[in-house]
């Protein structure tokens, strides 16, 4: 639960959710 994880923590798992999002669109080319 996000709810749990501190504003930071919260932050870094966005983003990473935006990276894979990301890197998902040249790796499917793959």
């Amino acid at each position: 639960d996000l709810d749990r994880l501190s504003p930071l923590s919260q932050e870094r798992y966005h983003a990473n959710l935006l990276r894979i999002l990301d890197s998902k669109e040249p790796e499917d080319q793959e």
